[in-house]
């Protein structure tokens, strides 16, 4: 057996991670297979920093939408799948789920 398998610490850890990435991957399921579709403007887009341990970071965008849901609210959210290109002021098609409208997620610029 591993030695990373036999620390507890470890085990938390990689238990954690999986169970975050799968909660990641379900949400995109359920908002794809059940969402409401809807025209989104990007009102901002945020540049991040991320640190790791190690002492390295990355850089990635947050992008800032604001939609009008099925039944006439507003909503602002953040792109929950932001790997691709927009600039502020683009329309793009996104779904949601009712209980997380902060959350959409990207289909695609507006055709």
């Amino acid at each position: 057996m591993s030695e990373l398998l036999k620390d507890p610490f470890s085990l938390i850890v990689i238990v954690i991670v999986a169970g975050g990435f799968l909660a990641a991957m379900f949400y995109q399921i359920r908002v794809r297979t059940s969402g409401t579709e809807a025209i989104a403007t990007v009102t901002l887009i945020e540049e991040k920093e991320q640190h790791d341990a190690d002492g390295t970071y990355s850089r990635y965008d947050e992008v800032h939408v604001v939609y009008r849901t099925a039944s006439g609210q507003f909503a602002e959210g953040i792109l929950a799948n932001p790997a691709f290109s927009v600039s502020e002021g683009d329309r793009v098609r996104v779904k949601y789920v009712d209980d997380h409208p902060e959350a959409p997620v990207y289909l695609g610029k507006e055709k």
